[in-house]
């Protein structure tokens, strides 16, 4: 048989070698081939459609294996005003009942009144039947849903597990906390179809564990996606509500370099543990970009309209930051922030904005107020519902409280034990002081607990009085009558006056869901049955804001 020597290798090369490779290179072309075809066909198919809405809420349009367009809206907050935060939503939304009638699937995930809203799922339930679903951490609110809204199709997302819908895959993720907070039941959220994948945090920091990152990079691997988009939420109420309460911008500015340094620190932490290998990069996925929504949720414009805008950092910083941050170790990912009322097209280099209406309607104005008050920062020098109340039921209800959730609670919490804070009293007693009553009429009660008693009970020695006792903690009994009865919730303190030195333990306490599903239920409860009779969210605020004003 003839043959000649390859010069790249130095061997014999025959016909039937040359056989072979031409027999590779028309499988290599028709690979090749086979590839073009698919992305022509990609190309030729709708991407997906990502309709940032101010907040943490979005919409996506995505297409399914039967070329239908699912549109999806991801939380429920489109009213004027958070409820139980007391704040005020930026930007505002004018709903367009057609093309609310149009929508799919809404998603909840959780239940705080910023992502779960009666006064938004109310009227949309009116006009739309999209399927409601939720994580399984919320199913004790399905006979509240059912009863209020029954036009809802409920269905309940499993922990990990993927629920196929009009051919579009949704997949819900529960990370494990490393202490007890608010947001225990946080579901964050992955819609995929056959070509993409869109992952929301929602209002969840992912753990830096192994366990975190593998089960993200596990995810993002489960089929070879086009576009792996990843939507980031950074809202900064830690630095946006302290900013409020300084009085120069000259202090506001000097806050705003603190904060920029403190995170700029933890991001660089974060990437560190990255490119040491000790995490899971799943960064590194084929066609991997992260967006940045959130940061709307602010100062109510109609108490001060300048207080409403100011802030630590806008999401346009945020996410310039992080961005930097991200190139200096490597990571050159499309980033970008998704505003408000733009719909934005997923592409080969990322997402593009593209001229189109949103699909729930239609951006009014940032703030609702732009009338100068002059009023700054005002905080409650008396309860939020000024009224006075029966005193033994209000007592009733505090010693229950008291003896039945906060002890059990606080003793067996790790990170904030109550036998710490007692061991450092000299005189080795935990006490609560309540006013009960009126900003004209009250009275109050201290509560103590000690070792020897084992319980709380009414301090006997007359009225608590700073000079002789030592009070951890001090509340108006009307406000925690009305976390109780579900009319605050732990961020409606964002009016109350605090003492900086003191940690409201009971406070904090009644704030963690799953184990005050009863408070949590009676919330919705009440603002569902609002909502069904036509008030609004903005009438149930603006009474407390005319409460708040009157003092000033």
């Amino acid at each position: 048989m003839f043959s000649m020597v390859d010069s790249q290798e130095n061997r014999p090369f025959s016909v039937r070698d040359r056989d072979l490779e031409q027999e590779e290179r028309e499988s290599f072309w028709f690979s090749v081939e086979i590839s073009i075809m698919h992305s022509i066909l990609f190309l030729d198919k709708k991407s997906m459609l990502i309709h940032p809405l101010g907040h943490t809420e979005f919409g996506i349009e995505i297409e399914n294996k039967q070329w239908e367009t699912v549109r999806i809206l991801v939380d429920a907050w489109l009213s004027n005003y958070a409820f139980g935060d007391l704040m005020e939503r930026t930007p505002r939304w004018k709903l367009d009942s057609e093309k609310l009638s149009l929508l799919d699937v809404v998603y909840l995930s959780h239940s705080h009144c910023d992502h779960f809203d009666p006064y938004t799922l109310v009227p949309l339930y009116r006009v739309a039947s999209p399927i409601l679903l939720i994580p399984e951490t919320l199913a004790y609110l399905v006979p509240v849903i059912d009863t209020h809204i029954p036009q809802a199709h409920v269905h309940i997302l499993r922990n990990r597990e993927t629920f196929t819908y009009a051919w579009i895959d949704f997949h819900g993720i529960c990370f494990d906390n490393e202490a007890i907070t608010n947001e225990d039941d946080v579901m964050t959220l992955a819609v995929s179809n056959h070509e993409e994948i869109i992952y929301a945090e929602i209002d969840t920091l992912i753990p830096k564990t192994e366990e975190a990152y593998d089960v993200l990079t596990r995810l993002f691997n489960r089929k070879p996606y086009a576009q792996v988009t990843y939507l980031s939420s950074r809202n900064e109420l830690g630095a946006n509500l302290p900013i409020l309460d300084l009085d120069t911008e000259q202090d506001r500015e000097k806050f705003r370099k603190q904060y920029r340094s403190s995170r700029k620190e933890e991001l660089e932490w974060e990437y560190e543990m990255l490119i040491s290998g000790e995490l899971s990069d799943f960064t590194e996925v084929p066609n991997f970009a992260r967006w940045f929504i959130g940061q709307g949720i602010c100062y109510p414009s109609l108490m001060d309209p300048l207080y409403s805008k100011i802030g630590a950092m806008s999401l346009i910083d945020i996410s310039e930051l992080e961005t930097s941050i991200a190139k200096k170790y490597g990571k050159d990912f499309p980033s970008r922030v998704l505003t408000p009322g733009k719909v934005f097209k997923t592409t080969a280099s990322g997402l593009k904005p593209i001229q189109m209406d949103s699909f729930i309607g239609t951006i009014m104005t940032e703030h609702i107020s732009e009338s100068p008050t002059d009023l700054g920062r005002i905080y409650a020098q008396w309860p939020l519902r000024d009224d006075m109340r029966d005193f033994v039921e209000q007592e009733s209800i505090l010693l229950y409280i008291l003896n039945n959730r906060f002890l059990p609670s606080v003793f067996s919490n790790p990170d904030d034990n109550l036998k710490t804070a007692i061991l450092k009293n000299p005189e080795r007693v935990y006490r609560i002081a309540v006013r009960f009553g009126t900003s004209i009429n009250y009275q109050t009660r201290t509560y103590v607990f000690s070792f020897r008693d084992s319980i709380f009970h009414l301090e006997t020695r007359g009225e608590y009085t700073e000079g002789n006792n030592i009070c951890q903690e001090d509340y108006w009994m009307n406000d925690l009558e009305d976390f109780w009865n579900g009319t605050q919730e732990l961020y409606s303190n964002f009016f109350h006056l605090l003492d900086p030195k003191r940690t409201y333990r009971l406070w904090n306490m009644l704030g963690a869901n799953f184990f005050n599903h009863d408070i949590v239920k009676r919330k919705y409860e009440y603002h569902f049955a609002r909502a069904i009779q036509g008030e609004t969210g903005d009438d149930f605020v603006e009474e407390i804001y005319r409460g708040l004003r009157g003092g000033r």
